[in-house]
């Protein structure tokens, strides 16, 4: 299963995560935890590619804002190969967004976020 994530700050400017959803750890193992988030930065523009992901995992990165933006999370997966959720937490770990459905697709728009420094949490459910 695969699935894809863009983190959007500004028009035409974006960050694209994809995955697969598979038992063997990815390179940016451990990041397990909001303390283990790995850094994607604060510039547009990054891919991460071949990440992976299991039902009992949790995948989080975090990105930087630098100034007064809007966010836009997509992650796109097959859900009949297993159920990923959602959710994006500020700096104090306060959940600022969160998608989850029983649908191929989730979403998190946050419109006109401050600056700082936020949270992506990726998390599987049974098939």
């Amino acid at each position: 299963m695969s699935y894809r994530t863009k983190f959007r700050k500004r028009p035409h400017l974006y960050q694209q995560l994809e995955a697969r959803i598979a038992l063997a750890a990815d390179a940016f193992e451990p990041n397990d935890s909001m303390v283990g988030s790995i850094d994607i930065g604060a510039g547009p523009g990054q891919n991460l590619n071949e990440l992976t992901i299991d039902n009992s995992n949790e995948d989080w990165f975090q990105f930087e804002l630098l100034g007064p933006d809007a966010i836009d999370v997509d992650l796109f997966f097959q859900h009949v190969l297993g159920d990923l959720s959602l959710e994006v937490l500020d700096s104090n770990g306060s959940t600022v967004g969160l998608s989850q459905s029983t649908n191929d697709n989730e979403n998190v728009s946050l419109p006109g976020v401050a600056a700082g420094v936020y949270h992506v949490r990726v998390f599987g459910g049974a098939p």
